[in-house]
């Protein structure tokens, strides 16, 4: 905001002296210097500048203010906490079938009932951003889990990455 003004006060000062560029050029010096005397010893206007400079200086010390109460939060996404809204966030970057997140949470499920030295997994979406991991599970030998549909989706998760 203060770059703004600064421009602002610029641009002003410098019109108002372009404009009086062509009548000083014709003058002489005496005249230059009588004309600047004279309007030293008048006076006239300054508390209406010093009013119109105030009422600038506090409108922008209000966007100021109603800039920082706006984007009072840090910049950037919000963090997300909620397990389902995570899910939902990330299946939209990667294309996901119903089919094949049910084939995982299923393969989890399985993992979690065999137990074993490996420690398990508590998201599917621990299987979706590592492959590898997802092929550990997968090992098993399960009724449930369609080692088919898995297989495919290690083989396009593992393409991405």
């Amino acid at each position: 905001m203060g770059l703004l003004a600064a421009l602002v006060l610029h641009s002003a000062f410098s019109i108002q002296h372009s404009a009086f560029l062509p009548l000083l050029a014709d003058a002489t010096q005496e005249e230059v210097l009588r004309s600047i005397g004279k309007n030293v010893s008048e006076g006239g206007d300054s508390g209406r500048v010093l009013g119109v400079l105030a009422g600038v200086a506090g409108a922008v010390v209000l966007l100021v203010v109603v800039g920082q109460r706006r984007g009072g939060g840090a910049a950037g996404p919000k963090p997300l906490h909620s397990h389902s809204r995570l899910m939902k966030e990330v299946l939209r970057t990667v294309p996901l079938k119903p089919a094949e997140l049910k084939q995982l949470k299923l393969l989890l499920q399985e993992s979690r009932a065999r137990g074993g030295e490996a420690p398990v997994p508590e998201s599917p979406l621990t299987l979706v951003l590592c492959p590898s991991v997802l092929l550990k599970s997968a090992q098993g030998r399960s009724q449930k889990v369609n080692r088919k549909v898995v297989a495919g989706l290690a083989r396009k998760l593992g393409e991405k990455g």
